[in-house]
């Protein structure tokens, strides 16, 4: 299976005519074999297996505005703390 986002260069919130803008790029392009392109259009006009290509490829490529997003800073990340088990009491076990 391909990331027909990533074949016709276009968001994974493309109009159908961006959808055929992408198309003509990429056969103009040559980047891929035009079975390719075409399989890739025929996925992104069926809402069920666009949906499906969605799901799949949510996170295979970065988005072409955006880019990979930055990692968490150190302080942003969540710290772990170690849990203690309790007695009945509520206090922390010897």
């Amino acid at each position: 299976m391909i990331d027909p986002f990533a074949v016709l260069a276009v968001h994974r919130t493309a109009s159908k005519s961006e959808i055929l803008q992408g198309v003509a790029q990429a056969l103009r392009q040559r980047r891929f074999a035009a079975r390719t392109v075409a399989e890739a259009q025929k996925m992104l006009f069926s809402p069920l297996d666009r949906a499906e290509a969605e799901f799949i490829y949510c996170f295979s490529a970065p988005d072409a505005e955006t880019g990979w997003p930055e990692p968490l800073p150190h302080a942003a990340k969540p710290a772990w703390t170690l849990l203690e088990p309790r007695n009945e009491k509520g206090l922390s076990a010897p």
